[in-house]
């Protein structure tokens, strides 16, 4: 009788310590990655850009994401601003821009709640939801720029050409964001034709997983890098937002093969250790 009523306390006690390991685990793998990605700032190089430096080209970055994309949102955001508190302390350039570590931080939120969707699904609907909203949005621009080039009288392409603003988001934007999508899937296509072996399904899931977070982090930071920085509030937005961007989306396929690569690698050595 007394065994039978402390079996339940000590199998909630087992889920306890079982949960408490895991934790553990967690902040010890996310303690070395930090550690790592910090010592990793020293590679880190700068360009400059309107007399700052406001490229920024670090491997480091890398290893930031590994986190949220394991252990989710709140370990990411931990380690995106420690990161850069860090890195800004062994390596300084400048003087220390606080919102830059908030964006960070954002960045890897982002990213581990993006990813904590994005792995459950599988990667052949993916490429199908890619391609159709590619097809959209380049067919939707193609008929704005027919509209209006062709029917400029009409209403709907006065109501294009009304606003600056407006046209600049029915015909560049959709256009882009179309040709993104298109260019995540060639990039997909092209690595798992490359990399056969190497290539993992996590590949595509990664890549739209980074997309969003990267590229808005990135934006952010451009519109800040011109508030703090004297000599760049001077600079066109474009000139300084075009060379980051670009930047940016080589960094996010190779952040994609790596990590879908450390994924693999993290969930083998887990299995063998039970």
């Amino acid at each position: 009788m007394i065994y039978l009523y402390f079996q339940p306390l000590q199998k909630e006690r087992g889920i306890f310590m079982e949960r408490k390991g895991k934790d553990l685990r967690k902040l010890v793998y996310t303690s070395i990655i930090i550690a790592i990605a910090t010592v990793l700032n020293v590679l880190t190089s700068y360009l400059a850009l309107g007399g700052a430096a406001a490229l920024k080209i670090s491997v480091s970055a890398i290893f930031i994401k590994i986190p949220a994309v394991l252990f989710g949102p709140l370990y990411g955001g931990i380690t995106g601003a420690l990161a850069d508190i860090l890195g800004y302390l062994i390596k300084p350039n400048g003087g220390y821009i606080f919102p830059m570590t908030l964006t960070a931080a954002l960045g890897c939120v982002l990213t581990g709640f993006i990813f904590k969707y994005t792995k459950k699904l599988n990667s052949t609907v993916i490429k199908k939801i890619l391609i159709s909203l590619s097809a959209f949005f380049i067919g939707f621009s193609f008929i704005n720029n027919i509209s209006v080039t062709f029917f400029s009288e009409s209403n709907y392409a006065g109501f294009i050409l009304s606003s600056e603003k407006i046209k600049l988001l029915f015909i560049i934007w959709f256009e882009l964001i179309g040709i993104g999508l298109a260019f995540i899937l060639f990039i997909d296509f092209v690595l798992g034709r490359l990399l056969k072996k190497l290539y993992d399904e996590n590949f595509i899931k990664l890549l739209v997983t980074f997309m969003f977070p990267n590229i808005l982090v990135t934006t952010l930071n451009t519109f800040i890098l011109k508030i703090f920085i004297p000599s760049l509030s001077k600079v066109g937005f474009w000139t300084l937002y075009a060379p980051r961007l670009i930047e940016e989306v080589v960094a996010i396929v190779v952040q994609s093969i790596v990590i879908s690569y450390v994924i693999r690698l993290y969930y083998k050595i887990s299995k063998e250790n039970g």
